[in-house]
């Protein structure tokens, strides 16, 4: 059988800046009409926070939560010498404290997500793995906008699209000047994880092709690394190729054996066992 082959491409319009002074990874995305910074923490969970600039202002996107990373983020944030006028707390609300609630705005049905068993087992353990370190406090109540709707602010539109069916947030995903598409995790060049039944394939699929029907050039997200469209064709290819091999492979064992045939070499094979185990248990 013909292996699967990808190439990632790194975004035209990435800026390479010196940031050594930041404990952080900074990375720069210029469009004509606004320019894209993320920061990805240095700290253990690496989450990735974004400035959107305009022209007169600054919007945050989900706000960093350890401590160290709030104030480093911050020294980065007061380099761009514009005010923050906006900021978007989606799937994240550790670190809000950090700031001013009457900025801040959630999804709707987040602030009672909140106060749920799951995010507050959550919190809870993410206080108990780190202590000190990581901002996991109640915040002020904040605003609150639709997850399907659209918002302008520092001269920049903002489409909010309600997270997949397959998440646990009732978040939202969000295209960036028609130029961005930002989501909780970004697709990755390697197994995929959390597929536990062939319906999560099928909504997988349909919500990746709607990534690709967004229009967006680069997708973003709190977790991963930026990646163009290819990344997004491959995680649909990959999935495609799932499906038709779950049609023939009668064990987990000729599964597995077959979709690493096919992409040979990829990363994060015990994704792929995982998959395995739930699609043949």
């Amino acid at each position: 059988m013909k292996k699967i082959v990808f190439v990632f491409v790194i975004v035209m319009g990435f800026v390479c800046n010196s940031f050594a002074q930041y404990q952080g990874k900074i990375e720069v995305y210029k469009y004509t009409d606004m320019t894209l910074h993320s920061y990805a923490s240095a700290e253990e969970m690496g989450d990735v926070s974004f400035i959107i600039e305009g022209k007169d202002g600054l919007i945050v996107l989900e706000q960093q939560s350890f401590f160290n990373s709030i104030k480093d983020f911050g020294n980065y944030l007061k380099t761009l010498g514009k005010p923050v006028v906006k900021v978007v707390s989606s799937y994240h609300s550790g670190g809000l404290n950090a700031w001013d609630s009457s900025l801040v705005v959630m999804i709707e049905g987040m602030p009672e997500f909140e106060k749920g068993e799951m995010a507050q087992k959550m919190m809870k353990g993410f206080a108990e793995r780190f202590g000190g370190k990581m901002d996991t406090r109640p915040h002020a109540e904040t605003g609150v906008i639709p997850a399907d709707s659209k918002q302008t602010w520092a001269g920049i539109d903002l489409q909010f699209v309600p997270a997949p069916s397959t998440s646990a947030f009732p978040a939202a995903d969000i295209i960036i000047a028609d130029k961005v598409f930002y989501t909780h995790s970004a697709p990755t060049i390697s197994h995929i994880r959390g597929i536990r039944d062939r319906e999560t394939i099928d909504k997988q699929l349909d919500y990746l092709k709607g990534i690709k029907n967004s229009g967006c050039e680069l997708v973003v997200g709190s977790h991963g690394v930026a990646g163009r469209m290819d990344v997004v064709d491959f995680q649909i290819t990959y999935l495609e190729r799932m499906k038709k091999l779950l049609d023939t492979a009668t064990s987990k064992e000729e599964f597995v054996a077959g979709m690493k045939d096919s992409f040979s070499g990829l990363p994060e094979e015990r994704n792929l066992n995982a998959t395995a185990a739930n699609l043949y248990n």
